[in-house]
Formats: structure tokens, C-alpha cells, sequence
């Protein structure tokens, strides 16, 4: 049966993985609570699934549910609704955090695009759990690999949105920190209000300014102290950059199959040690972790990443 797709900003990777089953994609209303349930009373959809991505579309989706309004619910856990129960994010309210712990009671299904998401999700007593990490879109993939950086750069990428959770704030405090005289090039929503003397910030960029600015690096950073994953570390290690992340970052799993090293923690100075770290390697070794950094994301490929996720869903559907 097709799958209805709730989505409010839906990432590329995951409406990769809608199309992957066929889904229709809906987006939610945007109103506030009583709009929004009001929205899912309208919204009948038989018994069809409903995967939701992210926190508002799975409110949206649990009143539909006791509305009667659709089939069982499968959320796509790629945000922080579900690791905000358990890690108390300061940017999340008590009441938000309450309406998330109850909304897991309605969910028939998780697919987590990490293990650590996949974890928790048991812990709430979801009984049907399947991992299946997030991928880039076929024609980023091309892209990024056909990509030779510059190694012999200090310019820092950093892609990613200016929100809370990624930290980006930091940046000059590292670039200060760091040995090293770095720039930081920031590509993302709002990060045109992040310029300083070692921060460039971009805001949205086109397609070439946006592979122009993977060409012209020597090394990926995402500082986030809530990331479930960062697809912008694959799209990274596809075009053969190094990346640093820290421990919050799901990824890292991916990042320590080369070289834990480039897992850090959240602080500034641990952050600006690994970037040191990083630039003065020699520039034989870190062409060495180029390659080594692309073997790893190769498993990652968009072909790959979609059989994953019909294999993962089909055997979910079978189980709820």
C-alpha cells in the first residue's frame, strides 16, 4: 500500500528515502497546535502508512491516528525528538519534551538513521526498530566525487544550519583558539549572520558556489552539541575531505572506521587541538586520509542507501 510522507522541511536524504517506497508527500499544516489537529481531522487518509519525518509532522500524525484518519506510523527518527527525551536539551521546553515522550506511545515504527537513535527508541518500547543510515542524492554523489580538494588549503568547510543544536557560533572562538590560521567557509540556512574576521558565512549558495567551496577546502568541522546524524559529513568524505565532528554527531561512526582522532568533544579547545592536529600532518599523510575518508563514504552511495531503506521498511511493515 503507499505510504503517505508527513514532512515540514524534508532534507534531501530523507525524501530520498520516501521515494524510495513510492510515497506521496504531504506537507503539514504550519499553524499552531489546535490548527494542526484540526488539519490531521481533515486529513483521511484510509489505512495507509504514514511516515513522518521529524517532531511536528508525527504530532500532526498521531492525531490522525486517533482521528482514525490512517494505517500505522512509521517515523523516519532523523531530528532530536527522540534523544530530546532522554538528553534534556536546554533548547527544548518541558512541555515539548512531555508531548514527545507521549507521541512514542502511537508510533507502530522507527526507521533511525542512527544506532544510538535506534537504542533509544527500543527504550521507549517501540517493538519494531531498523537502522538504516542517511545517504546523498545521486546527483550530489557524482558531484562530490568527482571533487579533488585542496589539501594544501587552510580553509575549513563547515555546512550545516545556524540553529542551536550545530553549534556554529563557536567558530571564531576556535579560529582564535588554533595555531593554525584558519577560515571558516559556512554554507547553510542563516549563516549569513555568522561573518567575523576568520568566519565567512554564506547562507544558501547555488550548486556551483556550493561544490566550489568542497573543491577549494582542505578539511570538514561540524561542532554540533545535538547532530543525528550530519549528512554534510558523507558529502565531505564523498569529495575526499577530512572531516572533524564531535561525539554529539552521529556520524562519528562512520568517521571512526578511519580515524577516531577526528572525534572530538564539544569544547572549543578540544576542537581547536584536533583541527591542529589535523594541519600538521604532512601533506603525504593527509592525502592518505583523503582516500581513506572516500573508501569509507563509498559504502554510502545513493543506490546502496535506497535498497537499505525498502529493504528496512518492508520488514518493518511485516511487524507492526
Amino acid at each position: 500500500m503507499k505510504p503517505l510522507m508527513l514532512y515540514l522541511k524534508p532534507h534531501h536524504s530523507h525524501r530520498s528515502m520516501g521515494e524510495a517506497v513510492g510515497a506521496e508527500f504531504i506537507e503539514l499544516n504550519r499553524g499552531n497546535p489546535i490548527e494542526r489537529i484540526q488539519a490531521a481531522r481533515r486529513l483521511d487518509v484510509g489505512d495507509r502508512p504514514v511516515i513522518t519525518e521529524g517532531g511536528k509532522p508525527l504530532f500532526q500524525a498521531v492525531w490522525m491516528k486517533h482521528f482514525g484518519n490512517c494505517g500505522p506510523i512509521v517515523h523516519l527518527a532523523a531530528d532530536e525528538t527522540i534523544s530530546n527525551i532522554f538528553d534534556n536539551y536546554q533548547h527544548y521546553s518541558t512541555l515539548e519534551r512531555l508531548v514527545h515522550l507521549v507521541e512514542h506511545r502511537y508510533v507502530d515504527g522507527v526507521i533511525g538513521i542512527s544506532e544510538e537513535i535506534c537504542t533509544k527508541a527500543r527504550i521507549l518500547g517501540v517493538d519494531s526498530v531498523e537502522h538504516v543510515p542517511p545517504f546523498t542524492t545521486r546527483q550530489k554523489y557524482e558531484e562530490l566525487t568527482d571533487i579533488t580538494p585542496s589539501l594544501e588549503t587552510r580553509q575549513i568547510l563547515v555546512v550545516g544550519s545556524n540553529a542551536e543544536k550545530n553549534n556554529l557560533r563557536c567558530l571564531q572562538d576556535v579560529a582564535d583558539e588554533t595555531d593554525t590560521d584558519v577560515t571558516f567557509e559556512v554554507v547553510g540556512p542563516m549563516t549569513e549572520e555568522l561573518g567575523s574576521q576568520n568566519v565567512n558565512g554564506h547562507g544558501f549558495v547555488d550548486e556551483q558556489s556550493f561544490f566550489q567551496k568542497f573543491q577549494e577546502s582542505s578539511l570538514f568541522v561540524m561542532p554540533a552539541i545535538s547532530q543525528m546524524f550530519c549528512v554534510g559529513v558523507l558529502e565531505a568524505m564523498h569529495a575526499g575531505i577530512p572531516p572533524i565532528v564531535t561525539k554529539n554527531v552521529g556520524a562519528r561512526t562512520v568517521v571512526e572506521q578511519v580515524d577516531s582522532r577526528f572525534i572530538t568533544e564539544t569544547n572549543v579547545k578540544r576542537i581547536s587541538d584536533t583541527i591542529d592536529m589535523y594541519f600538521e600532518m604532512s601533506a603525504e599523510e593527509r592525502s592518505t586520509l583523503s582516500e581513506e575518508f572516500r573508501d569509507v563514504a563509498d559504502h554510502f552511495d545513493p543506490e546502496s542507501g535506497i535498497e537499505r531503506f525498502s529493504v528496512a521498511y518492508d520488514r518493518l511493515l511485516q511487524n507492526v
